[in-house]
C-alpha cells in the first residue's frame, strides 16, 4: 500500500470516529463546577477578643455581617497560675452597641449566634463588640440595601 492510500483509510476510518468523541465537554464541566463551588462560599471574618476588651466594626451602609459562631477561652477554677485553659464552642451571647451617623441606636445589646448585626442600610455605622471572656467570633458577610 502506499502512502496516499494509507492516509486515506485513516481519513475515512478516524474521521467519523472523531465526531462521537467530545472530549473537551468534560474538562470544561469541571473547571465550571470549582469556580462555581470557590465563588459560592462565604468570606469568613475572625475577631479575637482578650477578656474585657472591645472591638469597633465600621459599616459603610452597603455590607453587615452574621454572627457565625464564638469559641470562648476558660481556665479551670481559681488557680493564680498554670491553670489548664480549655477552648469550648459557645452560645452565650456578646454585648454590643450601635452607632449610626452620630446617633446611638442601640445603646446595649446581646449578640447570638446566626444572628445579623443590625446596621442600617444607607448610613454610616459603627459597632462595637465586648466580651468579659478571652474570646473568637467568626462573622460572614452579607450584602445591605437600604428599602426607600
Amino acid at each position: 500500500m502506499t502512502t496516499d492510500k494509507v492516509f486515506i483509510l485513516l481519513l475515512v476510518i478516524l474521521l467519523p470516529i472523531t465526531g462521537c468523541l467530545d472530549m473537551t465537554d468534560n474538562a470544561e464541566a469541571e473547571t465550571e463546577t470549582t469556580t462555581d463551588t470557590v465563588t459560592s462560599l462565604p468570606m469568613i471574618h475572625s475577631l479575637h477578643l482578650e477578656a474585657g476588651e472591645s472591638h469597633v466594626l465600621a459599616f459603610d451602609g452597603t455590607n453587615t455581617m452574621i454572627f457565625e459562631d464564638s469559641y470562648l477561652l476558660a481556665s479551670d477554677g481559681d488557680c493564680s497560675s498554670n491553670c489548664p485553659e480549655n477552648w469550648f464552642n459557645s452560645d452565650s451571647g456578646f454585648s454590643f452597641s450601635m452607632e449610626c451617623s452620630t446617633v446611638e441606636v442601640i445603646e446595649s445589646a446581646q449578640l447570638r449566634d446566626d444572628s445579623i448585626l443590625p446596621v442600617l442600610g444607607g448610613e454610616a455605622c459603627d459597632v462595637t463588640l465586648s466580651t468579659t471572656y478571652e474570646a473568637i467570633l467568626m462573622f460572614s458577610e452579607a450584602n445591605l440595601e437600604s428599602i426607600r
